[in-house]
């Protein structure tokens, strides 16, 4: 998907949050979301991905 795209959507979700009431964040690409608790901020170092394989 163009960079064009993706801000045209974010300016969408930006306009739909703030006319229900919610908030929109904005985060770099590489924070490790995955790894931190949304209601504390623990940031976990280790994460076991499951399901995940490699073939070599």
């Amino acid at each position: 998907m163009p960079h064009s795209c993706w801000a045209t959507f974010a300016t969408f979700l930006t306009y739909k949050a703030v006319w229900i009431g919610k908030e929109v964040r904005k985060i770099a690409r590489w924070y490790p979301s995955s790894k931190t608790f949304s209601g504390c901020g623990f940031k976990r170092e280790y994460f076991r991905q499951r399901g995940k394989t490699t073939t070599d």
